[in-house]
């Protein structure tokens, strides 16, 4: 995990309208300006104390601005190739169960099945044209999804990710014609009546949404402007599709506005 992953993390624990919260938005719109720039340059440009500042790097249990600084370089210089890969180390097939292998091969040999042809490039396109994106994951998602908000956030989006119900539903009272929601869906999910009620509020209220759910997940084509659809297992193994399809979106985000 980089310290921006760590600032990402931070970010999503606090509440909207929080010093640290806003200063670490800033701070992510800026980052291209952080290894050029004094810790007093920096704090103007985040209009704030240079005291706050180093609270926040204290916060994430970074020594000093200058130590930030060096790990943003390298993470700069570093960025594309870390973006690049899925986030999993590679494993010895030898250290795999021979089932769980052969049930692995078969769900990636469905996922492409699942997702419709364009999709993801339509939904890429649809953020890209929002003002501010929400992302309601009830369950915590892995580095794919932090990886995501992080390349938006970099290229100026607002981003806003509850993994909660109730901070969704708090959440989702601010959203306005501009907005655009990325959620996960599944029936296995424990609120999930509570989750499917408010999907369909958002629906009503023609508000984009781009929704990963199993297959034949009920009502989630129904509420999705975007569907996209993974092998259903109800097992761990739908992590790893949703981590895979939040990989799809950062890619090819990045192909198209960012590279």
């Amino acid at each position: 995990m980089t310290i921006i992953h760590q600032l990402i993390r931070l970010y999503n624990s606090l509440p909207p309208g929080n010093t640290y919260r806003n200063l670490i938005s800033i701070l992510l719109e800026n980052i291209d300006r952080v290894p050029l720039s004094s810790l007093e340059e920096m704090s103007e440009i985040c209009c704030c104390s240079t005291i706050t500042i180093n609270r926040l790097l204290k916060k994430i249990n970074c020594s000093s601005f200058r130590a930030f600084k060096d790990e943003i370089r390298n993470i700069l210089y570093g960025y594309e190739k870390f973006n690049r890969p899925l986030p999993y180390g590679a494993l010895s097939a030898a250290d795999m169960e021979g089932s769980y292998l052969s049930f692995l091969t078969a769900q990636l040999h469905e996922l492409p099945l699942r997702l419709k042809p364009g999709v993801i490039d339509a939904a890429c396109a649809a953020i890209h044209q929002a003002g501010d994106i929400h992302i309601y994951c009830e369950y915590a998602t892995g580095h794919s999804k932090q990886q995501f908000q992080m390349d938006l956030m970099l290229h100026g989006k607002h981003v806003d990710a509850f993994s909660e119900i109730h901070e969704q539903i708090q959440d989702a009272q601010k959203l306005s014609a501009s907005s655009i929601v990325i959620a996960t869906s599944s029936t296995i999910l424990q609120y999930y009546p509570t989750h499917l009620m408010l999907m369909k509020d958002i629906h009503i209220r023609n508000i984009p949404t781009i929704i990963i759910a199993p297959y034949a997940t009920p009502k989630a084509e129904k509420y999705a402007g975007y569907l996209l659809e993974y092998p259903g297992s109800e097992t761990a193994m739908d992590n790893y599709m949703v981590d895979i399809i939040f990989n799809f979106l950062c890619i090819t985000y990045r192909a198209k506005y960012i590279d």
